[in-house]
């Protein structure tokens, strides 16, 4: 993506949070990355194309977010990965990352958009962690996981009352992993950064 497409979209993805996607236009879009107007649609043409583009810079920021520090996985124990998996989850629901996951959730409502494929690119990328740990099912554990986290993380955005309890997400995560057939063995044991 191009630095003015990359700032047209993060300014798209602020409106898209702010005032759902009825509220993504050229205009405001415009507005808010204090572009002159027209600019937008300079860029993105129609409407639809612009929606393309959030999306599109949401995977970018995905994939910007997974490569940035160091992310390897603490597969020391379950209980070790359960808390950093908690950790990373709850920071999606603290500025500044509450911004990208309210956007993600205002597309995600919308019946003409799937962010499926992130969905399950989350639960593939779980899979090999619980193989790894010795979880038996790891496929169907890394889908009640990624589906709890998905759960947890919404309500946590939309009900003022519930917040996100990184210990109490750590034990249902944990629960979720479910026995482990044996100890980890010759695996990175350097967890990454909350």
């Amino acid at each position: 993506m191009s630095d003015r497409r990359r700032t047209v979209a993060d300014a798209g993805l602020l409106v898209l949070a702010k005032h759902g996607l009825r509220g993504v236009t050229h205009r405001a879009v415009d507005a808010a990355a204090e572009l002159p107007p027209g600019s937008t649609s300079n860029v993105f043409r129609s409407r639809q194309a612009l929606i393309d583009g959030l999306v599109a810079r949401l995977v970018e920021l995905d994939l910007e977010a997974m490569e940035a520090g160091d992310m390897r996985p603490d597969l020391s124990s379950p209980t070790a990965l359960a808390h950093q998996l908690a950790n990373q989850s709850a920071a999606l629901t603290r500025p500044p990352l509450s911004t990208l996951t309210r956007a993600r959730l205002e597309l995600a409502l919308h019946p003409d958009i799937d962010l499926g494929a992130q969905h399950l690119g989350f639960v593939a990328m779980l899979v090999p962690l619980l193989e790894a740990l010795g979880a038996e099912g790891p496929e169907r554990r890394a889908r009640m996981i990624a589906d709890y986290l998905d759960g947890l993380i919404f309500h946590a955005l939309t009900m003022r009352a519930r917040g996100f309890d990184p210990e109490d997400a750590a034990d249902a995560i944990e629960a979720l992993i479910g026995e482990v057939r044996t100890a980890p063995s010759n695996v990175d044991k350097q967890s990454s950064q909350p």
